[in-house]
Order: structure tokens, then C-alpha cells, then sequence
């Protein structure tokens, strides 16, 4: 697991008060209910939208937060 800066984490603090419970998963045409896979939040954070490209890239900071929990 990678470990990240201080800079890194309080952005990541802050951002946390801004997200938008299940934009992303609406985004992928995705049930709520369901998990997004890793390959789904790699392609948001790799998105040409700057909304997006920042959801995925949250995404797949806190998928490392679980311990990579939902990839079996």
C-alpha cells in the first residue's frame, strides 16, 4: 500500500466533505448497491473530465483505505 504525503492526506480531508454519494457509480450507469470495480475507478481517475478524473482518483485513494476490501 502506498503511503501518502501530508499534503496528500489533508487534500484528501478536505475532499471528503465535498463528494457526492454515488456520482460516480451514476456516472458508470452502476447500482449504488454494487461495488465499482478497480478497472472502473482506474478509468475515472484516468478521465478527460476534471469532475470525474477527481471522484476516480478519490475512489482509488480509498480503496487503498480498505485494505483493498472488494477485490476478491
Amino acid at each position: 500500500m502506498a503511503e501518502h504525503s501530508a499534503k496528500e492526506k489533508a487534500h484528501f480531508a478536505r475532499s471528503m466533505h465535498k463528494l457526492h454519494a454515488g456520482a460516480l457509480h451514476r456516472h458508470f450507469g452502476v447500482a449504488e448497491d454494487k461495488p465499482l470495480t478497480m478497472e472502473q475507478k482506474n478509468e475515472a481517475a484516468n478521465s478527460p473530465n476534471p469532475h470525474v478524473r477527481a471522484m476516480g482518483k478519490m475512489a482509488v485513494a480509498m480503496h487503498e483505505w480498505k485494505g483493498q476490501a472488494g477485490s476478491k
